[in-house]
């Protein structure tokens, strides 16, 4: 399944469980112990186990199943079961300016973690022969209501993000008011869940429209350089109040955006769910993944992974730019 042709809406998941029978499927439905036969065949007993298998992967309210081929799946190997496809082999393209390896960035104006490698992902655009396709997507949490963390995980991010701004040298403060409402009190319990909908979680459905917007018009990595830095750097006060103007510095019409995704918020809607099924059939779902030809990055602390599997790629520097520095370090 191509990115292209992906679902209109995170509803539309019954295509998605019409899956092709094979061996992986039969074990997981119990069926390990029938013989090579039963297992290539598609009919009788093993099939109806499958199915039946299949049936049992639901859906929580307003989430994403995971699309049956995404790209982790496809490529996983766990000893025992061999991945259903072999990895890719490295672009052998020669990579310029008028030919750039391409990456997409899935990214949540919620994520802390895409803010602290920004630098790293606009130094690594102005310093070499690679394109970032913005792919905003709505925060999950304002679709299911959960964080999908482990009780500790929350407490610990709010010292490890502090702990990696310090060491990247970038300002950087959680948001007020924040992009996500959500319950994160007291730090010892696990009160996370966040009210779902617009009408409870206006902030991230403007700003995310936004950022589609922004995609729209190909200013993707302007809007995340001035919007997006000011949510997350810890200097602006009442943030909502400084977007319009945040825009205008991007090289954009602040005010008619704010005006176009206020009185056409579902046609946004519609680019922010495409994203986010394009997200889910990388195999991962964090608030931020790049993905290259499918393979997921999630979050911060892989970008030197990424900028590695792009150099077995053919990543090539832009003439002009000889030494690679994040922005932030840039005098």
């Amino acid at each position: 399944m191509s990115y292209k042709n992906l679902p209109d809406t995170i509803q539309d998941t019954e295509e998605l469980t019409k899956v092709d029978v094979n061996r992986r499927r039969f074990l997981l439905a119990g069926g390990a112990s029938l013989g090579a036969a039963a297992l290539a065949s598609a009919s009788g007993m093993a099939f109806a186990q499958t199915t039946d298998a299949v049936k049992r992967i639901q859906p929580r309210a307003g989430y994403t199943l995971p699309l049956p081929q995404n790209w982790v799946a496809n490529h996983v190997s766990d000893d025992v079961h061999p991945p259903i496809k072999k990895m890719p082999p490295p672009l052998t393209a020669i990579v310029n300016e008028d030919n750039p390896l391409e990456y997409d960035l899935f990214i949540s104006m919620n994520s802390a973690s895409g803010y602290l490698m920004l630098d790293r992902l606009l130094a690594m655009g102005e310093g070499f022969n690679v394109k970032m396709n913005f792919r905003p997507i709505l925060p999950r949490e304002v679709l299911t209501g959960e964080t999908g963390e482990f009780p500790y995980t929350y407490n610990y991010n709010v010292v490890e993000f502090r702990r990696i701004a310090k060491l990247m040298g970038v300002p950087f403060e959680f948001p007020k008011p924040p992009v996500v409402v959500k319950d994160v009190w007291p730090p010892r319990m696990r009160r996370l869940d966040a009210p779902i909908g617009e009408e409870k979680q206006k902030l991230a459905y403007y700003i995310s429209r936004l950022a589609a917007a922004a995609a729209l018009q190909n200013k993707g990595e302007a809007f995340l350089d001035s919007v997006y830095r000011m949510i997350w750097n810890g200097q602006t006060k009442d943030w909502p109040s400084q977007v319009v103007q945040a825009l205008d510095n991007a090289g954009m019409d602040g005010k008619a955006m704010d005006a176009d995704v206020k009185s056409n918020a579902k046609s946004y809607d519609g680019q922010l769910t495409k994203h986010l099924w394009g997200q889910t059939a990388t195999g991962h779902e964090g608030d931020v993944v790049a993905a290259f030809r499918q393979e997921p990055f999630p979050g911060q602390n892989r970008f030197d992974q990424l900028f590695w599997t792009l150099e077995q790629n053919g990543l090539t520097r832009k003439p002009e730019n000889d030494i690679f520095l994040p922005a932030s370090r840039k005098d």
